[in-house]
């Protein structure tokens, strides 16, 4: 399956073959599967915002017939939403508009702004910055963790000095760790595990899936189901860490 998106603006509902089930069906499927740059192919160049098919391939894409792929072909046709290239070998399908369906990178920004205000609850700011002053970035874990080979200094003992340093937030950290922006979904389940789970056994948790070169969030969501069914606490995690590193 290809990544990306596609723009879909609210007033799609109006259109005039929103409400023909297989011809909207089968432009949206077109929309989502349309080359989103230049291609070629047996020496044919394909255009972005075009796709190179037949009707029985469409058929099997989308579960209609191939009679029906023909009826709806012809509508979007009609209206200008297509246009269409035919040998005896295959189609080129051209979407007249593509581009009013591809996001900008201004677009993109917005979009992800107007998301994170509409999705997260409305205290979803506050919480992200009133963990600033509690959550270790993994750098200063492994730092403190040298002070403590040096001096016996337990763990609890290494939190207590790191929370009087500013620190990023649980977000900031995740990104850190995982080199990239997280995506929507991934956020909405970070923001979760906040409510869930002591927001420290959240970055313990980070700082196991890191030692074990696991940057996966289902692989970080299995630790906490299995240290919350195993009744695990931060406290009890300092502890088993202090124990092994004597």
């Amino acid at each position: 399956m290809a990544e990306g998106y596609i723009k879909l603006f609210r007033k799609f509902v109006t259109w005039e073959w929103y409400d023909d089930i297989n011809t909207s069906r089968l432009f949206l499927h077109l929309l989502l599967t349309a080359n989103w740059k230049d291609a070629e192919w047996h020496g044919i160049i394909i255009k972005r915002g075009s796709k190179l098919t037949s009707r029985s391939r469409l058929a099997k894409e989308t579960g209609l017939t191939e009679d029906q792929i023909k009826t709806s072909l012809n509508k979007l046709i009609s209206t200008n939403e297509i246009t269409k290239e035919s040998t005896n070998k295959y189609t080129i399908i051209n979407i007249v508009k593509y581009g009013d369906y591809q996001i900008s990178s201004n677009d993109d920004t917005q979009q992800n702004t107007q998301q994170d205000n509409q999705s997260m609850p409305n205290n979803y700011p506050n919480e992200c910055q009133s963990n600033a002053n509690q959550i270790p970035t993994n750098k200063e874990i492994k730092e403190l963790k040298e002070l403590k080979e040096d001096n016996n200094t337990s763990l609890k003992e290494i939190n207590k000095q790191i929370n009087n340093q500013e620190k990023p937030t649980l977000f900031e950290l995740f990104e850190d760790e995982f080199k990239r922006p997280l995506t929507q979904i991934e956020i909405k389940r970070l923001f979760d595990w906040q409510q869930e789970h002591d927001e420290q056994l959240v970055v313990y948790a980070l700082r196991e899936a890191s030692i074990n070169k696991k940057w996966n969030f289902n692989y970080i969501g299995q630790i906490l189901y299995e240290w919350q069914r195993n009744g695990m606490t931060a406290e009890m995690y300092e502890e088993r860490e202090d124990n092994g590193n004597q």
